[in-house]
């Protein structure tokens, strides 16, 4: 269970949850906080922690980073730095591990949130991604990018027994991701509130040989609006059975459940 600057282990039994054992703690909260845990293939967890600012030079290197963390002993390290608010992420077999990120305020339209494909101790731009070097040197950037301040945040891979619209989930064809956007505080006008389908594609090497797509990492994207007007979508899974559900965040805190019918 993630929790603001812990992580804590419980054991289950039905609805009941009890033996809590703290795995790591001490991670400051400002601006954000800690998010979303999941899980690679090989056990290893995978846990968000955003910023503790909008842009700083952070004293303690596990915000605004991915953490990976052992879920036996809590021994943790950072997977990948540089990522300033990152709500969720899933892994993709064929892709990769995919995350949101989203940017900072208070710059106009700069940056776009993002979606990123997890490279293993890679930077990820912030906090020097200033509107004149939105990707700086030596740091990777996103595979999908939507509008700017609009808070992208739960995030995972559309099933293929879905009914819902998207792709075959394979290296060949692509895959389709669904994720929930908050909506901005930052903008004069109301965007987000709202799901956006986001579909990744194989995407052409460059005249040199290097990989194409907008994040230079082989993949290409397209995203679209879904689903709008949903007031604060934050969490957001598919069932197994195909079935999209999303929760909102607020006075509402209701859950909700997205069908082909």
């Amino acid at each position: 269970m993630s929790e603001s600057g812990a992580l804590s282990r419980y054991d289950r039994s039905g609805l009941e949850f009890d033996n809590r054992v703290e795995l790591v703690t001490g991670i400051e909260s400002g601006n954000h906080q800690t998010n979303a845990i999941s899980q690679l293939p090989n056990g290893t967890l995978v846990w968000h922690s955003g910023s503790t600012c909008n842009v700083c030079v952070e004293d303690d290197e596990r915000n605004g980073a991915l953490l990976w963390v052992n879920g036996e002993t809590g021994d943790h390290g950072i997977l990948a730095s540089g990522v300033r608010n990152s709500f969720d992420g899933v892994w993709v077999e064929g892709l990769g591990y995919v995350f949101t990120d989203n940017g900072r305020d208070w710059e106009g339209d700069h940056p776009y949130e993002e979606v990123n494909l997890l490279a293993e101790s890679a930077a990820y731009g912030w906090p020097d991604d200033d509107p004149q070097h939105p990707v700086p040197e030596g740091t990777i950037g996103p595979i999908a990018t939507w509008t700017p301040h609009t808070s992208l945040n739960g995030i995972d891979l559309r099933p293929i027994n879905s009914q819902l619209p998207g792709l075959a989930n394979n290296p060949q064809d692509g895959f389709t991701l669904y994720s929930s956007v908050y909506g901005s505080w930052n903008t004069f006008l109301p965007q987000g509130q709202e799901i956006v389908r986001i579909d990744i594609t194989p995407a052409q090497n460059n005249s040199d040989g290097s990989a194409g797509g907008i994040g230079g990492q082989g993949w290409d994207s397209k995203v679209t609006r879904f689903a709008v007007d949903l007031g604060t979508p934050l969490p957001l899974r598919f069932n197994v059975n195909g079935d999209l559900y999303y929760a909102t965040f607020g006075n509402d805190g209701t859950l909700y459940r997205i069908t082909s019918e």
